[in-house]
């Protein structure tokens, strides 16, 4: 729908004589319930204004109003892709691609301001326009990036280009630190926390850590500081990020740098007075300290929580290289996802070998689907999708994988995923490379000593070499808590279990380390079956 069919009697009227009122009786029309449709429609007006002479006022009065729409939309759009699973159907790659499209149209609106203001006139009274489009140019693209880390994808090349040339702008207009008439962050703050969240690895996010990262660099993002790279002694430094202008990606980590020297536009992120804040309150936590003391939320006391904010401090340090060559031979392996199928499935035909090289049978296999080993690192794959259900792909979620014609298995859990249109890959950390269906007898509500039991089915893993060749189990989640204790099947004897911790918690179930307590007799234990 364009403003023209709004008017009386066919009558067109040209964008250069709009007024603020005709365009906000337009966008009253846009179907609020159906936002893609609207957000289709103001792409397509969006794209009208860019070809206008309007005046820079005026330009902008109409960009904040149907900006203003557009707010009203996107969690629409932004609540179908909370919990979708991986791959996207194509009705959500059609959300993702409608708010993408969106914040896009919008950003290049602003920008089209921006760069007719600099320069020229921010000396003659321009300043607060040029802050304004520049301050929402980068929110905007920044709301890009966002949008696809929450389906697991890297972000568009052309969002960071304009998060670069956006700040320069307003670098060399010595306004960075400068708030925004109408904005509610300072331009340098909105590019910072951009920066930071990219640097965090968002494809390695599990369900809930995106939002946990964004409160975390709204209360503390502007502890890291943005300088000229001039400043810098040598590369390798911790804690400092190389960025580029014209770079297609966030930037670079120094630590890992071996790319020849500084250019003069080059500046870096300093992110250790982040760092020491984030140390400073992991050591709280670990001490027992609240969260609320520490600036950090209830929750934070959560292993999951602390596990992020540790994952956290080394990102922001000294991220690891993971740099391992791709195979050029990619071998096909059958993947069972979630612990509910895998449990069904170790139970049942997991230790049966193939026999047939076609599509794999639901029926016969369970919930089975077909991957490609991308390449290997020392304690994982990457695996990229061939086909079959794939259930719930999330980032932290437990899943077995078997090479084919084989009946060794491993289990294993999602640490990072790629998603985009065409494909979809998965980077998956080793746990073990045994596993038994398992019944585990509880005390009841009386205590150790209460004939009351309670039985709850989990999946026993005799050893996991990335923990210290600890035992584990796989449990639903809440139904067995830390200290609690019961025998387990060890290497021929049953062996006195304890929980000691949970390293992983998916909507499906717990990973809980054991610790061996004592050996008990057949008679004095309960085995579970």
């Amino acid at each position: 729908m364009f403003l023209q069919q709004l008017l009386p009697n066919g009558t067109r009227l040209a964008f250069h004589d709009l007024q603020p009122d005709e365009m906000e009786s337009w966008l009253e029309t846009l179907p609020s319930a159906q936002p893609g449709e609207a957000a289709r429609a103001l792409v397509a007006q969006l794209a009208e204004l860019r070809r206008t002479n309007l005046t820079v006022r005026s330009r902008l009065k109409l960009l904040e109003l149907m900006r203003d729409k557009a707010e009203s939309l996107l969690p629409g759009i932004q609540q179908r892709l909370d919990g979708a699973s991986l791959p996207l159907p194509p009705t959500l790659q059609q959300a993702v691609i409608d708010g993408n499209s969106l914040l896009k149209a919008l950003s290049l609106g602003y920008a089209m301001v921006a760069d007719a203001i600099s320069g020229k006139w921010s000396g003659l009274g321009f300043q607060k326009p040029l802050l304004l489009a520049v301050t929402q140019g980068l929110r905007l693209n920044g709301r890009r990036l966002e949008l696809a880390y929450a389906v697991y994808a890297r972000g568009s090349r052309s969002a960071w280009t304009e998060l670069h040339r956006l700040y320069r702008l307003v670098r060399a207009a010595e306004a960075a630190s400068m708030p925004a008439e109408g904005a509610e962050e300072l331009p340098e703050r909105v590019y910072v926390k951009a920066l930071l969240l990219a640097f965090a690895e968002p494809t390695r996010f599990a369900p809930g850590d995106l939002d946990r990262v964004q409160f975390y660099l709204e209360r503390y993002g502007h502890l890291a500081q943005l300088e000229p790279a001039s400043t810098l002694q040598a590369a390798g430094e911790r804690g400092a990020f190389l960025i580029r202008e014209g770079a297609t990606e966030a930037g670079f980590s120094l630590h890992r740098w071996r790319d020849g020297p500084w250019q003069p536009s080059d500046l870096v992120l300093r992110c250790d007075p982040l760092v020491k804040k984030l140390v400073g309150q992991i050591d709280g936590l670990e001490r027992g300290i609240m969260p609320a003391k520490l600036g950090l939320p209830r929750n934070a006391s959560q292993p999951e929580y602390l596990a992020l904010l540790r994952e956290l401090a080394k990102l922001w340090s000294a991220p690891p290289s993971r740099r391992h060559p791709r195979t050029h031979f990619r071998p096909r392996v059958d993947v069972v996802l979630g612990c509910t199928a895998l449990r069904a499935f170790i139970a049942g035909p997991a230790f049966r070998r193939r026999t047939q090289d076609g599509p794999v049978s639901a029926d016969a296999e369970g919930e089975m689907t077909e991957w490609t080993v991308t390449n290997e690192s020392p304690d994982g794959f990457a695996l990229r999708y061939v086909g079959g259900n794939t259930g719930e792909v999330r980032v932290g979620e437990i899943l077995a994988i078997r090479p084919r014609g084989s009946s060794a298995m491993h289990i294993a859990i999602v640490r990072r995923a790629t998603s985009t249109v065409a494909s979809l890959e998965i980077g998956v950390q080793m746990l073990a490379s045994r596993a038994a269906a398992a019944t585990v007898n509880l005390p009841g509500e009386g205590g150790p000593q209460s004939a009351v039991q309670r039985q709850v089915q989990v999946i026993f893993l005799p050893r996991m070499p990335a923990f210290d060749n600890a035992p584990a189990i796989l449990a639903p989640p809440g139904t067995i808590g830390y200290g609690i204790e019961f025998t387990m099947p060890c290497k021929g004897r049953n062996m006195l279990m304890r929980v000691a911790r949970c390293i992983a918690k998916t909507p499906t179930c717990e990973v809980l380390v054991l610790e061996k307590q004592a050996a008990h007799n057949d008679e004095e234990s309960e085995a579970a079956a």
